[in-house]
């Protein structure tokens, strides 16, 4: 199995119609070879001849086969529902090499095309088809390993050392060429010499079926993820091993091969390490994306760890700059993979500490390897939008003493612009299940435009709607300064927390053209009123804020949300429920001693003590 990487420029598109496709072909003489789906567009930074390649268009149909006239292999893209822009690509192909063609190159040919028959391969080219050089096919290496390395640091972006041996049945010639090649991801310094090792007592291996090395290490290149080491004398037959430092990935590679080549002797792709990657299945969920608003809100992350977390480990999350952390409100065990059994479970947060960038969470129990944990903390978002470009956010674990264990890094979320927003209790009724009268002041950073849409959207357990009606209760506007007719907001609460709505329509495309597209004017207050009812008791904090948002609809898939805010719901008092009193005892005349009952349900239970 070989893994190969094309890197070609395209002038022009290829769109997304019937025929249109990138073809790759081999020259005659590759019989044997095949070339496999799917196809794998790996971004990569800007190198001489290449600017910074793309991914492939989402929805592409790979097709790979063999020449009918030939037999050499071949494999086609075409675009589904996006066109594959012009531009740089390097495309990941995995492929099967042939049996016998050692010591020979061949070369590929590249080429786009409309109305591509792929019986016949023919059709009218879009660019001007291309040739690659290929690569030697070498001989057979008799043996070659991966060694153990008590030095290596499995942490992803971290510099790690990797010893690799190998075997020669016969002697090398005078000077030589060895090439280490990781898998994608991994970076090796442009001058290595200083990295390299050829040392079996400084390797970590005191196997005596190791020599020493006959022949000097002249010179160490990298490029990437490869090292070319040029050596000076000959090495005789035997077994030999090296060690290089070079960079972790930042993700686990897949595939996860290393090869080593020896002037015309290539090794087996050999297994590689995994990394110590903490993993995370789903994006960040955070309950606040509005900047500027100085509100510490939840933020969930959800993560999975390579290595288990001893009791009284610690988590270290680290924001991206701009970000400030607050403290850490839940850590919870969401999923199990599958055939272990063990119900779900909080995990006690026994000491937080940190700074305005980073939060040391110590766990007081041990969390599992495998297994997909919630981690709930406080994040304050950034205090101007201009200053909010987007980071990544890394989670790193260690042991009770401090040791290092996993770390993972995710990318962070979109942030928006901030309404300023208020959302006030005006007879301040904070009791459980009493009806609550509210009123709503917003003013957004930009204009309110026909078509628009706002979105209340209340805690959990606030009804929005006039019973079971679209009608939003005791809905009345407050201030609307607009020429146009202000908008009859409909409420529903069809999934989770309700939602009052307002689309901005105009009456015409007269009123759109004097008002220039415009109902409501930037930075210009709003405000309405309307009542609900106080749930019983107070939210879970993640759901216990009133957000509004701006948004804007694109086309009839797309909907941006230009601005947003949110503001934090008041305490609520949690009332008993069906008190009653009654005198029970027998001497029930005015001034006497006797006994009452009282009943009552509690909305939340009691101390034992």
């Amino acid at each position: 199995q070989n893994t190969l990487t094309f890197y070609f420029h395209m002038t022009s598109d290829v769109p997304a119609v019937p025929g249109s496709a990138l073809v790759i072909q081999a020259d005659a003489g590759l019989q044997g070879m095949s070339l496999a789906c799917p196809v794998v567009g790996r971004v990569v930074e800007a190198r001489p001849g290449f600017l910074k390649t793309m991914a492939l268009p989402s929805g592409i149909s790979c097709q790979a086969g063999v020449q009918l006239s030939n037999g050499a292999p071949i494999l086609s893209l075409e675009p589904q529902i996006s066109p594959m822009t012009a531009g740089s690509y390097a495309l990941e192909i995995q492929a099967s090499n042939p049996l016998a063609l050692a010591d020979l190159m061949l070369s590929w040919t590249l080429g786009t095309y409309h109305n591509l028959s792929h019986e016949f391969l023919y059709g009218s080219a879009i660019d001007a088809p291309a040739r690659a050089e290929g690569f030697i096919f070498r001989s057979p290496m008799p043996w070659a390993s991966l060694l153990p390395e008590p030095l290596r640091e499995s942490r992803p972006l971290h510099l790690t050392r990797v010893a690799l041996a190998f075997e020669l049945s016969t002697d090398g010639p005078e000077a030589s060429t060895i090439l280490i090649r990781a898998p994608a991801g991994f970076f090796v310094r442009e001058d290595c010499l200083d990295d390299l090792s050829t040392d079996p007592s400084t390797i970590g291996t005191q196997d005596a079926t190791y020599n020493m090395w006959t022949a000097a290490v002249a010179d160490c290149f990298g490029q990437g993820r490869e090292a070319v080491v040029q050596t000076d004398g000959v090495l005789t037959a035997g077994r030999y091993a090296l060690s290089i430092e070079l960079r972790n990935p930042e993700m686990q590679p897949l595939p996860n091969f290393w090869a080593l080549e020896f002037d015309l002797l290539a090794s087996e792709p050999l297994d590689g390490y995994p990394l110590a990657e903490i993993k995370f299945p789903l994006p960040l969920l955070p309950v606040s994306r509005a900047t500027g608003q100085n509100i510490f809100a939840p933020l969930a992350i959800r993560f999975v760890l390579h290595q288990p977390i001893p009791s009284m480990g610690t988590l270290e999350v680290t924001a991206p700059a701009h970000f400030s952390l607050g403290n850490a409100t839940g850590l919870e065990l969401r999923t199990k993979p599958v055939g272990v059994q063990i119900a779900g479970m909080a995990v006690t947060i026994s000491e937080i500490a940190g700074t305005a960038f980073s939060s040391k969470i110590r766990v007081a129990t041990a969390l599992l390897a495998g297994f997909t944990y919630s981690l709930t903390v406080l994040v304050k978002n950034p205090e101007t939008f201009a200053s909010s470009a987007t980071g990544r956010w890394k989670l790193a674990s260690f042991g009770p003493a401090g040791e290092a264990l996993d770390e993972g890094a995710t990318d962070s979320f979109a942030l928006h612009p901030s309404v300023t927003f208020q959302v006030s209790n005006l007879y301040n009724q904070q009791y459980s299940n009493q009806d609550v009268d509210l009123q709503v002041v917003a003013r957004f950073p930009q204009p309110l435009r026909f078509g628009d849409i706002l979105v209340l959207q209340a805690p959990d357990e606030f009804p929005l709607p006039d019973r079971k009606t679209p009608f939003c209760r005791s809905f009345a506007w407050k201030r609307w300064l607009s020429m146009a007719l202000a908008p009859t907001p409909s409420c529903s609460c069809h999934f989770g927390p309700c939602e009052m709505t307002m689309v901005f329509e105009s009456e015409g495309w007269k009123q759109e053209r004097e008002m220039k597209g415009e109902i409501y004017a930037a930075t210009t207050d709003l405000s309405f009123v309307f009542s609900s009812t106080n749930p019983s008791r107070s939210p879970p904090l993640e759901r216990s804020f009133w957000h509004v948002a701006h948004r804007r609809q694109l086309d009839m898939d797309e909907v941006v949300t230009i601005s947003s805010a949110l503001a934090p719901c008041w305490p609520i008092g949690p009332q008993l429920k069906a008190a009653a009193v009654e005198l029970i005892g027998s001497s029930q005349a005015a001034g006497s001693a006797s006994d009452i009952l009282l009943r009552f349900v509690p909305a939340s239970p009691a101390d034992s003590a």
